[in-house]
C-alpha cells in the first residue's frame, strides 16, 4: 500500500469538530470515520488543561486541540481556530499551527502517510476511501515533485496552515485553478455514480509575514480563505451501504401510496445513484437534474435543466416544453439541488417549475437546514412568510432526521421522526432507538391503528347508547321501566369492559394502500353507523312482537309512577339489548385494513365470550340471582316465557348479529361504488378544472405519441400525435415521507 501525502493525514486529524465527552469521542459521525482514519491522536482543550498533554514547542497556549501521530505528541500540531461546518458554506475551516518556531514540520511523509494507512487498515478502510492525491485524483501516488503536494515542511517560513474540507463543487471554485487537475469533474462523477460520499481538501500556507499581525485570530472564514491561496490535496471518498432494511422500507411506504424522497446535504449524483439502490427512484428511468442557472446567463429561466440518462451521460440541451410535461406523466424522475431550490423560491414564483418540483421531486441534494424545512412548509400547509401565488401541496408531511441540520424539518413536519439521541431528538416529536426509517412505518401503522380505534370506540358509544335509548322508549310505551341492577349489568360489564378493550388490537404489520378517513363526521362512518342503529331498531321490535306468539301473554300495562320493572316486556328487551352490545362490539372492531382481526384481541374475545356466556345463562336460567337481582320473569305462566321462546329468542339474537355483519359489508360496497365513481372521466374531469396547475395552465398542450428522446432532445414529434392535457400527480393517500 502506498503512502500518502503528510497533509492528507494531518487535515483528517484536525479538520472537525470533535471533542471528548469522558472517554467518549463526540460529533459529526464523517468526522469521527476520517479522524479514525487519520490513525493520529486528538488532545483537546479540557484534557490539555487536566494536565494530560502539553503544547508543542512553539505552539500556542490558547489552543482549541492538539493532534499528533501516536507517541509523538511534539511532532503534532494544534489548532488555534475552527469554523464549524456550515451547511450554507458547505464546508468547514481550521487554522493550524505547526510545531516549531518556524513551523516547519519534524515528521517525514512516510511516517505520517504511513500512519493514516496503518489506522485505515485497522478501520477497514481502503486506500481510495482515504483519499485521492493530485495529480492524479484516481490513485493515491505522490510525487514529491508536485508543487501541490510538496510538505509543508518545504515552506520554512510557513506560521500557520488553514485546512479546508466540503463539498467538492464549492471547493473546487476557492482553490487555484493551478491545482485543480484536468480529470477532476470525470474522477468526481465516476466517484458520485457509485453512490459514494466525496469529500475536497484543501491547504493553505500561511507564510510570515503575509497576513497582518492578529491577522489570523480575528479574520472571518471568508477573510482568511481569500487572503490564503487554497491548493486542493485531494479527495476523500467513503462508502456509506445502505442498512438492510432501507429497501424494503422505502418499498413498503411505496406500496402503501405514500410519496417518498431524499433530502440531503450530498452531491446530487451521489443522491441519484443513492436513490436508486433504495427505490426511490426507478432504476433505468432518466432523471430532470435543476440547477440554479450560472451566473451571467442570458434568459429568464432561474434554473439549469439537463437530463441524466441511466449510462451516466448528461444532456444539457433540454427546453422546459418539452421536459416539463414528461415529468408531470413520470417517464422523467425529478432531482433538485439546493440552488435550484432557492432559485425557485425568489419572487415572482414560476409556477410551471415549481409544481413540478413539488409534485414530482424524489431527490433534493445539497439543501441546506432551511431548504429542507422550507421544502417540508411547501409540501405541507405551505410557506411561512412567503409571498402571494407560492403554492402548497397540503399533505402530510412525514420527515426522518439525524443530524442538527434536521432539525428546522422535524419540527415543521407532521410527524418528525429522529433516528439519534443528540441535537435532532430535541426538535424532533419522537425519537427512534433503532436508528433505522422502519421506524416510520410503525408510526404510520400505529398511527393509523390509533385513529380508526377512536373512530370505531365513537361508534360503539354511539351505537350502544342509541340502543339503551330505543329500548328505554320502548318499556315506556308500556309504563314500565328497567330495574337498576340491569342497567348497572349493561354499563358495567358490558359496555365499559368492550369500550376499553377495544382499543388494544394492535396494527396490521403491512400499511395498506388507503388511509382511514380524516373525520368523525365522515360519510363511511356516518353510514355505517345509521345501519347498525337501524338493525338495533329492527330487531328490538322484532323481539318484542314475538311475545304475542306466546299463549298466555297479554301486554303488561306498568304503574304511571314508572315502578313496574318485573314482566316479560323488560326481560326480553333487556336481554336483546345485552346480545346487541356485544354485536356492536364485534362489528365496529372490524380490523381490516389497518388492525388486526379481532380474535388477536385476547383480552377483548375472552372478554365477550364470558359476556355471551352470562348472556345464555340469564337467557335459560330461573334462579335467585335472574329473578331477584337481574329481575327476569320465569318460565311458568301467567308472565312466564317458556323454552321455546326463550330459544326462539336465541334465533332472533343470531339473526341479527348477521344482519349486522350483512349491513356492514353493504356500507362498505356503497363506499367503493361511490369511489369508483369518482374516479370516472366525469369526476376527473370536474377535479381537473378544480386543480390549480390545471387552471393556471401549468400543462398545456402535449403531444402524445412521441418517443421521450425526442421530446427531451427537441427534435419534434411523432406524426399523428394529439394534443391532450396531463392531470397532475399527487400521492392518493396525501402523504409524504422525506
Amino acid at each position: 500500500m502506498q503512502q500518502l501525502p503528510p497533509d492528507i493525514p494531518r487535515l483528517l486529524a484536525s479538520c472537525h469538530g470533535l471533542a471528548w465527552l469522558g472517554d467518549t469521542l463526540v460529533g459529526d459521525p464523517l468526522d469521527q470515520k476520517l479522524f479514525a482514519a487519520s490513525g493520529w491522536t486528538l488532545q483537546d482543550k479540557q484534557q490539555q488543561n487536566g494536565g494530560m498533554a502539553a503544547p508543542p514547542a512553539g505552539g500556542s497556549g490558547q489552543q482549541l486541540a492538539l493532534v499528533h501521530p501516536p507517541g509523538r505528541p511534539d511532532a503534532g500540531a494544534s489548532v488555534v481556530r475552527r469554523f464549524e461546518f456550515s451547511s450554507q458554506l458547505q464546508r468547514n475551516l481550521v487554522v493550524v499551527k505547526l510545531p516549531g518556531s518556524a513551523g516547519a514540520s519534524t515528521t517525514t511523509p512516510a511516517e505520517d502517510g504511513g500512519h493514516a494507512l496503518a489506522a485505515a487498515d485497522a478501520a477497514g478502510i481502503t486506500e481510495d476511501l482515504l483519499g485521492a492525491a493530485v495529480p492524479s485524483l484516481g490513485s493515491v501516488h505522490h510525487s514529491a515533485s508536485s508543487p501541490a503536494l510538496a510538505g509543508v515542511a518545504a515552506a520554512t517560513t510557513a506560521t500557520h496552515v488553514l485546512y479546508v474540507k466540503g463539498s467538492p463543487e464549492l471547493i473546487k471554485t476557492l482553490v487555484q485553478g493551478s491545482s485543480v487537475p484536468p480529470d477532476f469533474d470525470r474522477v468526481l462523477s465516476e466517484y458520485t455514480r457509485e453512490g459514494l460520499r466525496v469529500l475536497a481538501l484543501a491547504r493553505g500556507v500561511v507564510a510570515a509575514g503575509s497576513l497582518p499581525e492578529g491577522a489570523v485570530k480575528q479574520y472571518s472564514q471568508q477573510q482568511l480563505e481569500a487572503a490564503v491561496p487554497l491548493e486542493l490535496v485531494g479527495l476523500a471518498v467513503l462508502a456509506n451501504p445502505l442498512r438492510p432494511d432501507t429497501s424494503g422500507a422505502i418499498q413498503a411506504l411505496q406500496k402503501a401510496q405514500i410519496r417518498t424522497a431524499m433530502v440531503t446535504g450530498d452531491h446530487v449524483r451521489t443522491a441519484v445513484s443513492v436513490a436508486h439502490l433504495c427505490n426511490i427512484l426507478p432504476v433505468g428511468r432518466p432523471v430532470l437534474l435543476m440547477d440554479a442557472a450560472p451566473a451571467g446567463t442570458i434568459g429568464s429561466s432561474p434554473l439549469a435543466l439537463s437530463v441524466l440518462y441511466p449510462d451516466g451521460s448528461v444532456n444539457h440541451t433540454v427546453s422546459r416544453a418539452a421536459v416539463l410535461p414528461q415529468v408531470m406523466m413520470g417517464e422523467l424522475e425529478c432531482a433538485v439541488t439546493g440552488k435550484g431550490f432557492d432559485a425557485l423560491l425568489i419572487p415572482p414564483y414560476d409556477q410551471e417549475l415549481l409544481q413540478p418540483m413539488l409534485r414530482r421531486g424524489s431527490v433534493f441534494a445539497r439543501m441546506s437546514p432551511d431548504n429542507k424545512r422550507d421544502l417540508t412548509e411547501l409540501l405541507g400547509s405551505g410557506l411561512q412568510g412567503a409571498g402571494p401565488g407560492c403554492p402548497k401541496l397540503g399533505l402530510h408531511v412525514g420527515f426522518c432526521g439525524d443530524g442538527a441540520n434536521d432539525c428546522g424539518a422535524l419540527k415543521a413536519a407532521h410527524v418528525g421522526v429522529s433516528l439519534c439521541e443528540a441535537e435532532a431528538s430535541v426538535a424532533a416529536p419522537m425519537t427512534s432507538k433503532q436508528q433505522s426509517i422502519t421506524s416510520m412505518i410503525s408510526v404510520v401503522a400505529e398511527g393509523r391503528c390509533a385513529l380508526l380505534a377512536t373512530y370505531q370506540i365513537f361508534q360503539f358509544i354511539v351505537g350502544y347508547a342509541m340502543a339503551q335509548a330505543f329500548a328505554t322508549n320502548l318499556m315506556y310505551t308500556h309504563a314500565l321501566q328497567m330495574g337498576n341492577y340491569q342497567y348497572l349489568i349493561q354499563d358495567l360489564f358490558y359496555i365499559t369492559i368492550l369500550a376499553a378493550l377495544m382499543g388494544y388490537t394492535e396494527p396490521r404489520k403491512a400499511l395498506a394502500r388507503s388511509k382511514p378517513v380524516g373525520r368523525v363526521l365522515s360519510l363511511p362512518l356516518i353510514l355505517s353507523l345509521c345501519l347498525q342503529i337501524a338493525v338495533v331498531i329492527v330487531f328490538q321490535l322484532v323481539a318484542l312482537g314475538a311475545l304475542h306468539r306466546i299463549p298466555w301473554y297479554t301486554p303488561t300495562v306498568g304503574s304511571p309512577d314508572l315502578r313496574t320493572y318485573i314482566a316479560p316486556e323488560t326481560t326480553v328487551i333487556y336481554l336483546i339489548n345485552l346480545a346487541q352490545f356485544i354485536i356492536l362490539g364485534a362489528v365496529f372492531n372490524k380490523g381490516y385494513p389497518h388492525r388486526q382481526p379481532l380474535w388477536t384481541n385476547w383480552g377483548l374475545l375472552v372478554a365477550m365470550i364470558l359476556q355471551v356466556l352470562f348472556l345464555i345463562y340469564s337467557l335459560f336460567s330461573v334462579d335467585p340471582f335472574t329473578i331477584k337481582v337481574q329481575q327476569l320473569v320465569g318460565k311458568d305462566p301467567p308472565k312466564g316465557l317458556p323454552d321455546a321462546f326463550r330459544a326462539g329468542l336465541l334465533a332472533i339474537m343470531a339473526v341479527n348479529a348477521a344482519a349486522a355483519v350483512l349491513a356492514e359489508v353493504l356500507s362498505t360496497y356503497s363506499l367503493r361504488l361511490i369511489a369508483k365513481g369518482q374516479t370516472s372521466s366525469w369526476w376527473r374531469r370536474r377535479k381537473g378544472a378544480a386543480d390549480p396547475a390545471m387552471r393556471q395552465g401549468l400543462l398545456g398542450p402535449v403531444l402524445l405519441g412521441s418517443t421521450m428522446s425526442g421530446q427531451i432532445s427537441g427534435k419534434g414529434s411523432a406524426p399523428g400525435s394529439l394534443p391532450v392535457h396531463l392531470p397532475t400527480l399527487q400521492p392518493p393517500s396525501g402523504a409524504a415521507l422525506l
